[in-house]
């Protein structure tokens, strides 16, 4: 337990140690929130914590740099100053969890993120690796199943990053 604290306090000391990311206004997608959710949005068996766990490492595998970490399921990262994702994990019950990805992109030379609201880029880029990282599928939720709330994925204001 203290080992894996110490280390979560380690990994978030050197979350504040690379450049900010500029700030914008944010482009909402344009698609209707219920079929945004569902494109957000898996469902698998597995334990919570061990899902949230392989969260963390995923993220961390694919290059991201964490930007918080909380106790209640939310992970938020950033990659290359440009994308920044957020992924909660929720159980339903039954023994089922609810993982929903929000991700923003960010352009090179403006400030300002866009909502990324492609089903290709969340099952590419956050659900098939995070299936690989579990050893198991991630399904589709079904219809009425209820979603969690997306999570914002932005940057801290840099005088709140230690460092």
């Amino acid at each position: 337990m203290m080992r894996a604290l110490g280390g979560l306090i380690l990994l978030l000391a050197l979350v504040g140690c690379a450049a900010p990311v500029q700030q914008g206004p944010t482009v909402a997608s344009t698609r209707p929130a219920g079929e945004l959710g569902v494109t957000q949005s898996r469902i698998v068996a597995a334990d919570p914590r061990l899902v949230q766990r392989a969260v963390v490492a995923m993220l961390h595998d694919l290059g991201y740099r964490f930007t918080s970490i909380d106790i209640y399921g939310t992970v938020s990262a950033i990659k290359a100053n440009q994308l920044l994702v957020s992924i909660v994990v929720v159980p339903t019950g039954g023994g089922q969890v609810v993982v929903r990805a929000n991700a923003l992109m960010g352009g090179r030379f403006a400030p300002g993120f866009t909502q990324v609201d492609l089903p290709e880029f969340y099952q590419r880029n956050i659900f098939d690796p995070l299936g690989g990282m579990l050893g198991l599928a991630l399904q589709p939720v079904g219809a009425g199943q209820p979603l969690p709330n997306a999570v914002t994925p932005y940057e801290r204001p840099p005088s709140a990053l230690p460092g």
